[in-house]
């Protein structure tokens, strides 16, 4: 009796012990698992270039992409030019002269992909300086990312892209930008109060941004610019200082002094 009772003991006791080791090594497993899910590594899919599509014929590879609203060559590579995509962000490429040129997306520090204008600072000698603007275009009742950003610019041919007009074109959507060091104008339209020419000036490292269109310049007594959307805002190649902008009323031009700002 004395030897089945130890043995009932024994084995009695065996489950208890196994039990607990197998509670030990759930909970290490769960603890594992958790952990393993937070450090999984992420693929991105996009945006990207969509190839095959049956939309098209005569391309090779038959690649499509989303709607792409501006365009900004280098003014002394072929090679090299900056697309701002309607909601699919800014993409560089440097064969653009190629039969099947290769886009890189660059749109990394950018708070949305909907790109209303890109374009170089004609300053920059070395071509790496490049400013974006926010804005909704979408054929599909203007949707897009949000927030609209204003202006950023990149000093490092699109590597990482900085703020510069802090809040003052928020909300807006941008179609043109031209900018000359110090010196950018920026047109924007649409449906958002406000809109219109805007110039914005770097004064001992500080962005100043006024709105042109709607205001009474000293010495005028009526607004030289009419209030409301702009369209366009160039600059004339022939003539430093000189720019060009288009609204509802027509075309104006201004001559900007050297010493602005």
């Amino acid at each position: 009796m004395t030897n089945m009772t130890t043995e009932f003991a024994n084995v009695g006791r065996t489950p208890v012990h196994l039990s607990r080791i197998l509670v030990a090594a759930l909970c290490l497993l769960l603890v594992f698992n958790a952990t393993a899910q937070e450090d999984r590594i992420w693929e991105r899919l996009g945006p990207r270039v969509i190839t095959n599509s049956n939309e098209i014929t005569g391309i090779t590879d038959r690649e499509v992409v989303g709607a792409v609203n501006s365009v900004a060559p280098h003014p002394g590579n072929a090679d090299i030019m900056f697309i701002g995509a309607v909601n699919g962000g800014v993409w560089r490429t440097g064969n653009a002269t190629a039969t099947s040129p290769s886009w890189n997306d660059v749109s990394g520090d950018l708070p949305s992909l909907s790109i209303g204008a890109v374009a170089y600072d004609r300053s920059d000698a070395s071509f790496q300086t490049v400013l974006v603007g926010a804005g909704r275009y979408s054929s599909s009742g203007r949707l897009g990312g949000s927030p609209q950003f204003g202006i950023y610019r990149s000093t490092n041919d699109g590597g990482n892209w900085v703020d510069i007009d802090g809040t003052a074109l928020d909300g807006q959507s941008v179609n043109a930008i031209t900018a000359n060091g110090n010196l950018v104008l920026v047109s924007t339209g649409g449906s958002v109060a406000g809109q219109g020419l805007f110039l914005g000036q770097n004064v001992g490292g500080t962005w100043q941004w006024t709105q042109l269109s709607g205001r009474t310049p000293s010495g005028a007594t009526a607004p030289i610019l009419p209030t409301g959307n702009t369209f366009e805002v160039v600059n004339d190649p022939t003539t430093a200082g000189r720019y060009y902008t288009m609204t509802d009323s027509g075309v104006y031009r201004v001559t900007l002094p050297a010493a602005t700002p």
